[in-house]
């Protein structure tokens, strides 16, 4: 169980980071200290809803449903040339990570 534990979180680490270089080199912006805890909130558990992110993080739930995760969506979805939401974007980075390696 710890090794499924410690691989799962070899995973969200490398997937993040993808993350971020993918948003960086394609866009030159940094994500943010929230953007990252939303994006590592939504990986953790694409079943979590805003709110419950939102909960976990301190933050309201408004700001995160309409400032922090349409802006971070958009950049993702800049960053790849297609849409990315809370809901497919692991898939989507996942898929990019495959066929750069």
């Amino acid at each position: 169980m710890a090794v499924l534990n410690l691989q799962y979180l070899i995973d969200i680490q490398e997937g993040l980071g993808f993350a971020e270089q993918l948003v960086f080199s394609n866009t030159g912006q940094s994500l943010s200290d929230i953007q990252r805890a939303v994006l590592q909130k939504s990986w953790q558990g694409q079943r979590k809803t805003y709110d419950h992110i939102a909960q976990e993080l301190g933050y309201s739930a408004s700001y995160i449903k309409q400032t922090v995760a349409p802006k971070l969506w958009k950049l993702f979805s800049e960053a790849l040339g297609e849409k990315v939401s809370k809901t497919n974007f692991r898939s989507v980075l996942e898929r990019r990570q495959v066929n750069q390696e």
